[in-house]
C-alpha cells in the first residue's frame, strides 16, 4: 500500500512539473497560428467543426508543448470574437490533451472537463452542454470508469431529447459516441437507436459509415434478430467493398460467419467467411481480428473431426496472443479446443493438462466477469438514481407546469369575468342614464305641460275676471240708466233698453251660483290648494267669505270686488273687516309669502 502511494504522488509531481515546464517554455518565432483561418469564418457553427477538425488533425502531434500553445490562440480567438461556444470548446479540448498526455485519469483534464460543462450551461448553451458531457463521458469511459462515464452520457441523453441533433458540430460523430457506449453496457436498444440517427448525418470517412453498420448489425445479432443483422451486415459489406477497404470487407465476413455458426446453418459459408476474415486481417494488420478468425476457424474444424488442421489452427492463433485482460476468453476458447483434440487421440495426460489450464482460466474470467457484473449492477444503480432524479425532475416540471397553466386559466377567467362585469356595469349605469335621462326629459314635459296648463288657466281665469269686470261695467251703467228713469231724468226712448236684457246681464256677476262655479273651476285650476288650506286653518269661513278671499287673491281692489259681487264698495270694506278679525292678515295686505294665502 506504502509502494502504491509512493508512486501515485511520483506519477502527481511529474506532472505538475511537465505542465510547469509547458507554461514557461518560449513560443519559437517561426511557429505558426494553426486556428488563424477560424478567424474569416463568418458562422459560429463552422467556426466549430472547423476547429474540431483542426484539433482532430493535430491533438495526437508528439509535439504536446506546441498543441497546448495552439489551444492557447484558440481561446484569444474565442475571447476575441466574443465566440461562447468556442471558448466551452477550448475547455473541453484542454481537457483531452492532458489526457492524452497523461495517458490516463488526471485532475487537469477532470478539471477542465468540469469547467467546459460549467461553462456552457452558465452560457444557456445546451448544445455546447451535450457536446462537453459527451466528451466527458468519453473520456471516462476510455479509462473504463463506466459509473461516472454513464452519469454524463445519461445526462447528454436528457438532454438531447429536447435537442435537433442537426444542430450539434459532427452530429455523427456525437451520437455514434453515445451509441457505441449502450453497446458496450448491453443497452442494444438505445445503442440501435443512436447510432441509425448518427446514419443520417455526413460521417468523418466511409470507414466510420461501414463501422457504424457493423455495429448495428451486431447489435440486433445479440438481440436474436438476425434478419435485421444480416441486412446490416450486408450494408457494411457493401459499402466496404465499394471503398475497397478488405479490412472491413473481412471483418463483417467473420462477424456474418459467427451469426451462421451461432444458429448451426451455413456452416461451410461460415468457414468461408472466415477464412476470408483471416486473409484480410493478417494482410492489413489488424492481429486481434485475425486471431478471433482462426480460433473460430478451428473451431469448424474440430466438428468436422479434422484433428489436424484444427490443431494448425490453433497453434497460428496462440502467436497473436499477449498477457493482457481482454486475451483471457481467446484463451479459454483454446484451451478448450486443444482439450477435446487430447481427448479424441486418448492422449489422457494432456488431457488433463488442457483441462486444469481450462479451469483456471475460467475462474480468472468468472472473476473478471464477476467484477464487470458488479459495475454492470453499479451502473443499473446508477441509472435508476438517475432515472428518480430525472422523474422527480419531470414531475416537478408537470407541476409548475400545471400551477404555470392554472394560473393563466384562473387569470384569464378573472380578466373575463372582471371585462363582463365591467361590461354589465358600464351598461347598467348607461341604462340608468338612459332611464334618468327620459325620466328627466318626461319630468320637464310633465312640468312644461302643468305649466302650460297652468298657464292657460291663469289666462283663462284672468279673461274670466275681465269679462266678469267688463260686464259689471255694462251693469253699472244700465242701474245709472235705471235710476235716471226712475227719476224722469230721461225717457224710454232715448235708452231703450230691454228688461229682459238688463236681468241677463245683472246675472252675470259672481253673486250667481252659477258664475261662482265657473270662476271657482278655473280658479282651483291656477291654485288647487288655496280654498282647503283657508278651510284647513279656518274651517268656519263662509261661501261668500271664500269668494272675496279669492277676488282679493287675485289683487283686486275694492270697486272691482265689489263690481264682481254686486255689493257697495262700503260693503267690500265692512267684509275684509271681519274677515281679517277672523282669519288675520288678508291677501294683499304684505303678508309672508308663507302665508297660505300667498
Amino acid at each position: 500500500m506504502g509502494k502504491l502511494a509512493i508512486s501515485c504522488l511520483k506519477g502527481t509531481l511529474f506532472l505538475l512539473f511537465f505542465i510547469c515546464y509547458l507554461a514557461i517554455l518560449p513560443l519559437p518565432v517561426d511557429a505558426q497560428d494553426v486556428y488563424a483561418p477560424l478567424r474569416s469564418i463568418n458562422s459560429p457553427a463552422k467556426r466549430l467543426e472547423r476547429a474540431i477538425e483542426i484539433n482532430r488533425q493535430t491533438s495526437l502531434s508528439k509535439d504536446t508543448t506546441r498543441v497546448l500553445r495552439d489551444l492557447n490562440q484558440l481561446h484569444k480567438i474565442a475571447t476575441d470574437l466574443e465566440d461562447k461556444p468556442l471558448e466551452c470548446l477550448y475547455y473541453g479540448l484542454m481537457a483531452n490533451q492532458y489526457s492524452i498526455i497523461a495517458d490516463r485519469p488526471n485532475i487537469r483534464s477532470d478539471e477542465y472537463h468540469q469547467k467546459a460543462v460549467d461553462l456552457a450551461k452558465t452560457y444557456d448553451l445546451p448544445v455546447m452542454v451535450v457536446v462537453n458531457l459527451l466528451n466527458y463521458g468519453y473520456y471516462h469511459y476510455n479509462y473504463r470508469q463506466m459509473v461516472p462515464a454513464y452519469k454524463y452520457f445519461l445526462e447528454a441523453d436528457l438532454l438531447l431529447k429536447d435537442l435537433d441533433p442537426a444542430t450539434l458540430p459532427e452530429p455523427s460523430r456525437q451520437l455514434k459516441i453515445l451509441g457505441y457506449f449502450y453497446y458496450y453496457i448491453k443497452e442494444y436498444g438505445q445503442a440501435i437507436h443512436y447510432l441509425k440517427s448518427g446514419l443520417k448525418y455526413p460521417t468523418e470517412s466511409k470507414r466510420e459509415t461501414i463501422d457504424i453498420n457493423n455495429t448495428i448489425g451486431l447489435c440486433y445479432a445479440l438481440q436474436s434478430k438476425d434478419q435485421e443483422a444480416i441486412q446490416y451486415y450486408n450494408k457494411a459489406t457493401a459499402l466496404a467493398e465499394a471503398a475497397k477497404d478488405t479490412v472491413w470487407v473481412g471483418i463483417v465476413a467473420g462477424n456474418t460467419a459467427r451469426l451462421y455458426l451461432q444458429n448451426n446453418e451455413k456452416i461451410d459459408l461460415a468457414l468461408e467467411k472466415f477464412k476470408l476474415n483471416r486473409a484480410y486481417s493478417i494482410r492489413f494488420d489488424e492481429p486481434l481480428d485475425a486471431m478471433l478468425a482462426i480460433i473460430d476457424i478451428a473451431g469448424i474444424q474440430i466438428r468436422r473431426k479434422e484433428w489436424k488442421l484444427a490443431e494448425q489452427y490453433l497453434n497460428e492463433a496462440e502467436t497473436f496472443l499477449a498477457d493482457k485482460p481482454f486475451f483471457l476468453v481467446s484463451r479459454l476458447k483454446i484451451a478448450d479446443m486443444r482439450a477435446t483434440i487430447a481427448e479424441s487421440r486418448r492422449q489422457y495426460r494432456e488431457y488433463s493438462q488442457y483441462l486444469r489450464q481450462y479451469v483456471s482460466l475460467k475462474d480468472s474470467l468468472e472473476q473478471r466477469d464477476n467484477s464487470t457484473e458488479i459495475e454492470h449492477v453499479r451502473l443499473f444503480w446508477e441509472k435508476h438514481h438517475f432515472d428518480k432524479q430525472r422523474e422527480a425532475l419531470i414531475k416537478q416540471a408537470k407541476e409548475e407546469q400545471s400551477k404555470k397553466r392554472n394560473l393563466i386559466i384562473f387569470s384569464s377567467l378573472l380578466v373575463i369575468i372582471l371585462i363582463l362585469f365591467y361590461s354589465r356595469q358600464r351598461l347598467k349605469n348607461k341604462h340608468a342614464a338612459a332611464t334618468l335621462e327620459k325620466q328627466k326629459i318626461e319630468h320637464q314635459l310633465k312640468q312644461q305641460q302643468v305649466e302650460l296648463e297652468l298657464e292657460t288657466a291663469r289666462l283663462a281665469l284672468i279673461n274670466f275676471t275681465d269679462n266678469l269686470r267688463e260686464k259689471n261695467k255694462i251693469i253699472e251703467h244700465m242701474r245709472s240708466q235705471i235710476e235716471l228713469m226712475d227719476a224722469d231724468v230721461v225717457s224710454t226712448e232715448q235708452y231703450p233698453v230691454p228688461q229682459a236684457s238688463l236681468q241677463s246681464l245683472l246675472e252675470t256677476h259672481l253673486m250667481t251660483e252659477e258664475s261662482w262655479k265657473r270662476f271657482k273651476g278655473m280658479f282651483l285650476k291656477v291654485y288647487p290648494s288655496f280654498f282647503r288650506e283657508v278651510l284647513t286653518l279656518h274651517p268656519s269661513t263662509s261661501e261668500s267669505e271664500l269668494r272675496i278671499l279669492s277676488l282679493l287673491r287675485l289683487e283686486l281692489n275694492n270697486r272691482e270686488i265689489a263690481e264682481l259681487l254686486g255689493i257697495t264698495i262700503d260693503g267690500v270694506k265692512k267684509a275684509k273687516q271681519r274677515l281679517r278679525k277672523k282669519v288675520g292678515a288678508l291677501p294683499g295686505d304684505n303678508i309672508p309669502q308663507t302665508s297660505p294665502y300667498s
